[in-house]
């Protein structure tokens, strides 16, 4: 009986860091997204002022 509440509890456990993983994931993945729109920006700035030189 002690063993099964341990392993609910270490299930428990593993279950709640696998979500915050993914949320971290997910966190990183919109900042990933943020960082390559933010660099097709710079590039596009890039070009127009290379276009004026």
């Amino acid at each position: 009986m002690k063993d099964l509440q341990e392993k609910q509890k270490q299930n428990s456990e593993m279950q709640k860091e696998l979500d915050r993983l993914k949320d971290n994931l997910t966190f990183e993945k919109q900042n990933l997204e943020v960082a390559d729109c933010d660099c097709d920006i710079f590039r596009s700035l890039c070009n127009e002022k290379n276009a004026e030189l």
